[in-house]
């Protein structure tokens, strides 16, 4: 209640300010021109002449000042208002955009994820503690509610930092010790976190331009499984009038996470949108998979029961 009442008191006075300095800068330009054709009447009056042109430019300079100072006081204000300063934006653009940049890109393919961290929820009271190991070879479900879902995925990916982390390894390295991209380069994941990216199929679900080829063939592949995908081409354009649905958009992430080939797939939600026979033929690629990745599901804890139906008709 302190914090939304000063907040309140803060925003009232902000408005009161921008509505003066409205008012004042007006009045001060108007001020002037007002000034500067009384002098000219003055002149007038005295015989002296005062050169028209000279005075259509002041006229014309006086009135372009009023966005510009405008725009200018108010930007003041926000600086000083939000507390802002050269100093401070120098420190901010001195920081490194990730933390571990300066460490040694490495090479390697982790064969152990070992997890035990606890990440903090602004909709629950109490933390949330994560504890796991998994290996390449073996699939894992756990069930997460959203916000705990995507905060472990950006952890994972080395988005951000976890709140309070115990053994956060990839093999025998901790995060801590690993480049950004040497983390990233361990996890393919398929989450509404890390959408399809490019001008078309072929460039979204493809690792770089040497693996078109491969991503051609395999997407006719899947074609041939799931026929959901056979209304898309290699160069369907991903844009806003490209309306793919929701099933579509879910196998293509999956597609683009098997073909990069990376020693283990984070997987968020990845049957929210299939059907059961769908599901089914996901299954069998992803027991496929496993001889050389290890598989992390994550699924709503509320949709639990949900996944553990389709599940259970994937078994049956």
């Amino acid at each position: 209640m302190k914090n939304g009442s000063k907040n309140s008191s803060f925003g009232s006075q902000y408005q009161q300010q921008v509505a003066l300095l409205n008012a004042l800068i007006p009045f001060s330009i108007y001020a002037l021109l007002l000034l500067v054709l009384g002098t000219a009447y003055f002149w007038k009056k005295q015989g002296t002449p005062f050169p028209e042109d000279v005075l259509f430019a002041l006229i014309l300079i006086l009135l372009t000042w009023k966005p510009v100072l405008n725009r200018v006081m108010q930007m003041g204000l926000v600086w000083k208002k939000g507390g802002i300063s050269l100093r401070k934006m120098s420190n901010l653009l001195d920081k490194p955009l990730e933390v571990g940049l300066e460490l040694p890109e490495q090479r390697f393919r982790a064969a152990r994820l070992q997890v035990d961290l606890t990440l903090a929820s602004l909709a629950q009271e109490a933390d949330t503690s994560i504890k796991f190991q998994l290996r390449r070879g073996e699939q894992l479900h756990l069930p997460l509610d959203e916000p705990m879902q995507n905060a472990l995925i950006n952890v994972l990916a080395a988005i951000a930092p976890p709140t309070a982390v115990g053994p956060l390894e990839l093999d025998e390295f901790s995060f801590e010790q690993l480049h950004p991209k040497t983390i990233r380069r361990q996890f393919s994941f398929v989450s509404p976190l890390f959408p399809l990216y490019g001008k078309n199929v072929r460039e979204a679900i493809a690792y770089s331009r040497k693996h078109y080829p491969k991503a051609e063939q395999v997407l006719a592949e899947w074609q041939q499984l799931f026929p959901d995908l056979q209304s898309i081409q290699a160069d369907t354009p991903l844009t806003e009038r490209t309306m793919l649905t929701s099933t579509q958009l879910q196998l293509l992430q999956l597609l683009r996470a098997f073909l990069t080939q990376k020693p283990f797939m984070v997987l968020h939600d990845p049957f929210r949108f299939l059907s059961p026979t769908v599901c089914q033929q996901l299954q069998a690629l992803l027991q496929q998979q496993l001889q050389k990745t290890g598989i992390l599901i994550l699924t709503n804890a509320a949709e639990n029961r949900t996944f553990l139906a389709k599940k259970e008709l994937i078994h049956q």
